[in-house]
């Protein structure tokens, strides 16, 4: 079921903590290039180590779209 556009809210919310603030949308810049070849587990633990936590307000990093997240995180 959609949310808010997104997949999931899992996948809603994950976005939203990680563009939060402008050092987090501009580490993900940096990485942007790196983004579509990164592994989704290697990317699942920079979003962990960027937020402190496998989870979010209930919502469990394993529960996001993680290629969707990839791609909305490219378009910052």
């Amino acid at each position: 079921m959609k949310y808010n556009g997104w997949t999931n809210r899992a996948t809603w919310n994950w976005s939203n903590h990680l563009m939060c603030t402008d050092d987090r949308i501009l580490f993900f810049r940096a990485l942007n290039d790196d983004l579509g070849g990164m592994s989704d587990k290697r990317f699942m633990n920079i979003c962990q180590q960027v937020v402190g936590s496998d989870e979010v307000d209930g919502d469990l990093i394993t529960d996001v779209n993680i290629q969707e997240l990839k791609e909305a995180l490219k378009d910052i």
